[in-house]
């Protein structure tokens, strides 16, 4: 009797019979290779199998449909095999979870610092996702990369709920502090999200195979078995970090903070910064929004934390409140008078700027002469900017468009320290006399509004304010847009106007956009070049250019021809 006719006899070893039991036996004593299987074997089915995540099925699945199955010698050998691979794999999960409740760092000692408040905000259009802490491996080549995995993308089996992947999107084209100040948000946030319950993250080393990689942010996850993406990404080539948290099903975004880094940004503040990702992102996945509404509002009111933990509460209260965001919030009385007295006594003006921008739509009359006693006297711009964007809610209150009007025209601070949209005071100012008009009127009497300056016409546009499509308004805003970036020398305009353009179908647009995207040195001006003609790729003459773009020198550009070419919206001009 053979190898191959001793495997078959031992798959069915419960229905052996004497003669052929003892033709086994014989058969082992003689062969070594099945000898040595077989107490393999034995060994293995006597050991504990642990545990292994919901997941662990899916990566397993997509893993097996993405090559061919190899054939093996003998059935009872292939079982082995097999089982020595899923042990591997639980013990491998184990390892990745153990890892992942490291301790929390020290926090360094708490310093003020000039920078704005977070801000909650869309994810713009963005260069190739590359991790932050790029390894040398090519275990998967970019171009079998650069489709999805059809097989592993369509398995009946739920993606992990608690798995998230962290990707950083670095800007080719940034400064080296702006590049700095990405790398310090991935390791830090990274850190912070291991050393949570609940959730396994993947990240650095685990993306190494998608280097180089076509793939969208949220198909990479979906390739790793993860039910939520958070991608961090500069804005606006300033050093910043902005972080957003997606469902892999159908890209919606669940999250996010923005933050700009000011002069005296510190260690402290990425450490408070990372934890509230943390929380935000924990929060969002895994606790019930009811109990988490509960539980804000009584660390909102909770005297003995400090002003900034307060007000992280606040935003959370808000989150989980019901309405949108352009909606009064519906604070009660105490939650009202809680922030009054942060933003009126708090020594931090971070806390200060926060408490105000907290009750913009808030409706309540008690915070009418507490904003307007900010916008007036205040020392620091950010708090009287946040005071006259929350005053927009009351414009048609006695004495706030007077007042509006006054810091509008006298305010010291009328040049932006970040050009793209954190507006002046006086720019806020004057976005806040809108204020009586819905907001589909203001962004449109905005952009018309050739008395204003270009950047203030495309203000209420950007992402930090109403992030509406033009595709929501009529043709003259359109056009304005359009004029707005042919006029415009300076890059970062530029830019804005032409990613605005990417709900719009309108030929006329079409060769300024095509000599930009060819020609134009700035890479921000070509990868939103590229971005403004996706409703025009049907015409030979677009899609032709946009190949050509693949070709470009920047993976920022690359990426986004690629997803204009394939109709897919990134939402820069959201």
């Amino acid at each position: 009797m053979n190898c191959e006719q001793v495997n078959v006899l031992l798959d069915a070893d419960a229905k052996l019979t004497v003669a052929q039991r003892q033709t086994v036996d014989e058969h082992l004593a003689s062969c070594a290779a099945c000898r040595e299987v077989w107490d393999a074997y034995g060994e293995l089915s006597a050991l504990r199998i642990p545990p292994t995540p919901n997941d662990l099925r899916t990566r397993i699945v997509a893993a097996l449909v993405a090559r061919p199955v190899s054939s093996v010698r003998g059935i009872r050998r292939s079982f082995v095999i097999g089982a020595v691979l899923v042990l591997g794999a639980a013990a491998a999960t184990t390892v990745a979870l153990r890892y992942g409740t490291q301790p929390e760092p020290e926090p360094a000692s708490v310093v003020e610092t000039d920078a704005p408040p977070p801000v909650t905000t869309p994810t713009p259009a963005s260069s190739e996702p590359v991790p932050a802490s790029q390894p040398n491996s090519a275990e998967v080549t970019a171009a079998e990369r650069s489709q999805p995995n059809d097989a592993a993308s369509s398995l009946a089996f739920p993606l992990d709920r608690s798995s998230v992947v962290v990707i950083a999107v670095p800007d080719p084209a940034a400064d080296s502090a702006t590049a700095a100040a990405l790398a310090t948000c991935h390791d830090v946030v990274v850190e912070h999200m291991r050393a949570a319950d609940g959730l396994n993250i993947i990240a650095e080393d685990r993306l190494a195979p998608f280097a180089g990689s076509k793939l969208s942010e949220t198909e990479i996850a979906r390739q790793l078995g993860a039910a939520t993406v958070l991608v961090l990404r500069s804005a606006e080539r300033q050093p910043s970090c902005n972080a957003t948290l997606f469902e892999v099903e159908g890209a919606a975004r669940r999250a996010g903070l923005l933050v700009f880094l000011g002069p005296s940004w510190t260690q402290e503040r990425w450490q408070q910064f990372a934890a509230g990702i943390t929380r935000t992102v924990r929060d969002t996945l895994l606790n019930d929004p009811a109990s988490l509404r509960a539980q804000a509002q009584a660390n909102v009111l909770n005297t003995s934390l400090g002003d900034r933990e307060r007000l992280s509460a606040l935003y959370a209260l808000r989150r989980t409140g019901p309405g949108s965001m352009f909606a009064d919030p519906s604070y009660d009385e105490s939650v009202v008078a809680a922030v009054i007295q942060i933003g009126m006594t708090s020594r931090d003006a971070d806390a200060r700027a926060n408490a105000w921008t907290s009750l913009h739509f808030v409706e309540d009359s008690a915070v009418l002469q507490p904003l307007l006693y900010a916008l007036a006297n205040d020392s620091n711009e950010r708090v009287r900017a946040a005071a006259a964007r929350a005053l927009s809610t009351h414009v048609d209150e006695p004495g706030v468009g007077d007042a509006l009007r006054r810091a509008a025209a006298e305010d010291p601070n009328d040049q932006p320290t970040v050009a793209c949209c954190i507006p002046t005071v006086r720019e806020s100012a004057r976005l806040a006399l809108r204020g009586g008009m819905t907001p589909h009127d203001a962004v449109r009497s905005a952009v018309l509004d050739e008395s204003l300056s270009p950047h203030e016409r495309l203000l209420l546009t950007s992402p930090q304010n109403l992030g509406m499509r033009l595709d929501q308004f009529d043709a003259d805003v359109a056009r304005a847009v359009f004029a707005l970036g042919v006029a415009a020398d300076d890059p970062g305009l530029r830019a804005r106007a032409w990613g605005l353009l990417e709900a719009v179908r309108e030929p006329e647009f079409k060769a300024p956009l095509l000599e930009d995207l060819a020609r134009h040195p700035a890479e921000n001006v070509r990868t939103a070049a590229a971005r403004g003609l996706i409703q025009l790729r049907d015409e030979p003459d677009v899609r032709a250019a946009l190949e050509q773009a693949l070709n470009d020198s920047s993976a920022g550009v690359r990426r986004t021809a690629r997803a204009s070419l394939d109709g897919v919206g990134l939402g820069f001009g959201r």
